[in-house]
């Protein structure tokens, strides 16, 4: 059996560190961009939030009119997620919680699809509203195949007077939006093709949907990692 030299051994390790040595020196001569470009290829580049929210007791409402979720429970755990998200990511401390939503709504009545977000919020004392509406949601079917798409409509609403913080209202744009209905920044939330094997497989796919939908909207508001060539996909 033949054995590597201790000299030759020696000799392999200097050239790694040769290698080693050159790389940072390239890097230095490239500033601050090579020391970005070996932070991103490590440890995956960031994606900054749409709007900077402030940290304010805020309130999550989720409006799906048409019962496009198919099951109101889903569109209650949207507004869960993104609040806990948003709790996560440090952004937002105080979320309002939604047993005091269910009871306003409650008390409303058939009136509720009708009353102010900016009134909603100021009920449940948050200085601000997330106000999501669930505009549509496809499933594509294809001949055993389905290709969920969701599109919502996101708006950031101040509670006291009801002004539209996100999107930023740009000139000549009637302001404020306080409307349920009205439109706000779109999110597109898509899955992959699935196969579908039958009905039954419907609502577990809803829920996953409602899953994305609320890690979307939620991406908004915080900074996050898009997935890394390496890493599964999460739907």
């Amino acid at each position: 059996m033949c054995h590597e030299s201790r000299p030759s051994r020696l000799a392999g390790l200097r050239r790694g560190l040769e290698v080693l040595a050159l790389g940072l020196l390239i890097l230095a001569a490239a500033g601050c961009e090579g020391a970005s470009f070996l932070t991103e290829a490590v440890m995956g580049r960031t994606e900054k939030a749409k709007f900077k929210i402030d940290d304010r007791p805020t309130l999550v409402l989720v409006d799906d009119p048409r019962m496009l979720l198919g099951d109101r429970a889903l569109a209650m755990q949207v507004a869960s997620n993104i609040g806990f998200a948003l709790q996560q990511e440090e952004v937002v401390t105080t979320i309002v919680p939604l047993e005091d939503l269910m009871k306003l709504q409650a008390t409303l009545g058939d009136d509720f699809p009708n009353t102010p977000v900016s009134r909603i919020g100021r009920e449940l004392g948050a200085a601000q509203v997330i106000h999501v509406h669930i505009e549509s949601i496809d499933f594509g079917r294809d001949p055993g195949m389905i290709k969920p798409i969701a599109v919502t409509q996101v708006k950031l609403i101040e509670s006291e007077g009801g002004a539209r913080l996100f999107p930023v209202i740009v000139e000549g744009e009637a302001a404020p939006v306080v409307a349920l209905g009205a439109p706000g920044y779109p999110v597109k939330t898509e899955l992959w093709f699935r196969q579908q094997e039958d009905e039954r497989s419907i609502p577990a796919i809803r829920r996953k949907l409602a899953e994305h939908i609320a890690r979307d909207v939620g991406r908004l508001f915080h900074d996050w990692k898009p997935r890394m060539t390496a890493q599964p996909f999460d739907d």
